[in-house]
């Protein structure tokens, strides 16, 4: 029976030495970014001597290959009461990058009530909150952080920005100056400070901060270039205010050849209703948008020859003639072009 039990022992350490040696392996395949065979291998210890460890290799493993359902399932294979602030961290990630709400809000108080000053996730669940319009609680969870360190300056960010939301122009300033004088003068940094000067008034350094978020979007944004206009205006260059304004109107408007796009979807929307009235409106006004393109004439008569209206036919085929020369030689065009002057022929003869 000794000797049985003997047997056993040996059987057991053997298998241990193995797992472990494994463990190696796998250890050595995530080291070197082989992610799919190193999680292959986890999966296969994970009943093993250690599991927990396990679990966590493989979790980081699902991290890395973006499955992060996967990983945060894994991760709560581990015992509550086993889960590091580390574990607790990439569980509330996973759930952040897959979009689960509720379970972020649930890891992210979790991790707070043990953890009140990390400020990672002091940040994440402060933009979190805004974004479901819970400002004034981003405002108050940044602040009971701030009131112990004042040097985080990811943490300063939401907090300036949800006072920014409040309306608390004054503070949200303060707040974006500490960051702009710590170097952070990129977009949303600029074009803040340059909204907060203008709503207290002081429209010489809105303009230089809103001068400088319209360099960094190349000039290509409408509410920051409204606001150069106005606040040009404030301080005596009405030549750069009409300037700014122009440009503003230029983007307001889209191209042509965009707007001649979007009509002509439209009337091919309202055609597949043979709603042809309404296709017509819509083809017209493409046809102003481009007003030599012969098909959208030919779409229009089409479309009369739906409300059986010859004389709406004849009218427009006779526009598409007229600019059917510019179509491509091909055995369509020279079909549609044939039926049009058939047509119209016709028509004259009654």
């Amino acid at each position: 029976m000794r000797y049985f039990a003997v047997i056993i022992f040996c059987l057991s350490t053997i298998g241990v030495q193995g797992q472990i040696k494994d463990l190696h392996v796998a250890d050595s395949l995530f080291s070197a970014f082989n992610y799919s065979a190193a999680a292959s291998l986890y999966t296969r210890l994970q009943w093993g001597y250690d599991s927990v460890a396990v679990f966590r290799r493989l979790a980081r493993c699902y991290n890395k290959q973006g499955d992060y359902q996967s990983e945060s399932r894994t991760l709560l294979r581990i015992p509550a009461d086993s889960l590091t602030h580390n574990d607790m961290r990439q569980l509330y990630y996973a759930h952040s990058y897959t979009q689960d709400s509720m379970a972020m809000e649930t890891w992210g108080r979790r991790i707070l009530q043990q953890y009140p000053y990390d400020a990672d996730i002091i940040t994440s669940v402060a933009a979190d909150l805004m974004q479901k319009n819970k400002i004034d609680s981003a405002r108050q969870l940044t602040m009971r952080y701030l009131e112990t360190d004042t040097t985080n300056l990811n943490v300063w960010r939401q907090y300036a920005y949800s006072c920014y939301l409040l309306g608390d122009y004054a503070e949200a300033q303060r707040s974006y100056l500490k960051l702009y004088r710590k170097g952070w003068k990129g977009l949303e940094v600029s074009f803040i400070l340059g909204v907060c000067y203008g709503e207290m008034n002081d429209a010489n350094n809105a303009y230089d901060h809103l001068v400088r978020a319209n360099q960094i979007k190349n000039g290509r944004d409408i509410l920051i270039l409204k606001l150069l206009a106005k606040n040009c205006m404030k301080i005596g260059m009405p030549k750069e205010s009409a300037e700014y304004m122009e440009q503003a109107i230029e983007l307001s408007v889209p191209d042509s050849l965009t707007l001649f796009g979007m009509y002509n979807d439209l009337a091919e929307a309202y055609f597949y209703l043979h709603d042809y009235e309404h296709a017509i409106s819509a083809f017209q006004k493409a046809s102003k948008c481009q007003p030599t393109k012969a098909i959208t004439y030919y779409n229009i008569a089409q479309m009369y020859s739906g409300l059986k209206d010859p004389v709406g036919m004849a009218n427009y085929y006779k526009l598409f003639l007229k600019h059917s020369s510019s179509l491509k030689d091909t055995e369509d065009n020279r079909e549609m072009i044939e039926k049009a002057k058939a047509f119209v022929k016709n028509k004259n003869k009654r």
